[in-house]
């Protein structure tokens, strides 16, 4: 064998294994985001409704609704890279622990945006504070997302919808 289709070889297998994690986590159904607007400001109220479609009963821990907050920078210098950095994560239960039934089911779900959540960063070290925030503009964008996630064994069932949030 040479290193050619040793390199193959380990692609293919790469692939097949996401493909059969794919599957897996599509069989158990999906989960979805509806919400009113997508354009938000800063101590407004998030209201939506997360829809679970399910092909089979799942046990689960709990299912979860959040806000999350990422920044993308690019970075140059002999080589540039891309980082990705989050910078504001919330997340709360709108359902505990049970075994969710097998059907569509769907979960209201209300979050109220922190003051001044998009212009400023607050990581609790105010040195650090001050420096991120006075170079953000020059950092990169802040993209906004409503997550819902159904935490079970396995393979958690994940959705994220972008907002605009000023």
């Amino acid at each position: 064998m040479n290193l050619d289709q040793i390199i193959l070889g380990i692609i293919i297998l790469v692939f097949v294994i996401f493909f059969v994690l794919y599957i897996i986590k599509m069989m158990k159904g999906k989960i979805d985001i509806q919400l009113e607007k997508f354009e938000y400001t800063s101590g407004e109220n998030i209201k939506g409704i997360v829809t679970l479609k399910l092909k089979k009963e799942v046990e689960a821990e709990e299912l979860r609704i959040g806000i999350l907050g990422e920044r993308k920078q690019r970075l140059y210098g002999k080589t540039s890279t891309t980082t990705k950095d989050i910078i504001y994560e919330f997340k709360k239960a709108i359902s505990g622990e049970k075994i969710y039934p097998a059907r569509e089911s769907k979960y209201e779900f209300d979050l109220k945006i922190p003051n001044q959540i998009a212009s400023k960063i607050n990581t609790g070290n105010a040195l650090v504070d001050t420096m991120v925030n006075s170079v953000q503009s020059f950092g990169g964008l802040i993209k906004w997302y409503i997550i819902a996630e159904l935490e079970v064994k396995g393979f958690n069932l994940k959705r994220r919808v972008q907002i605009n949030i000023t």
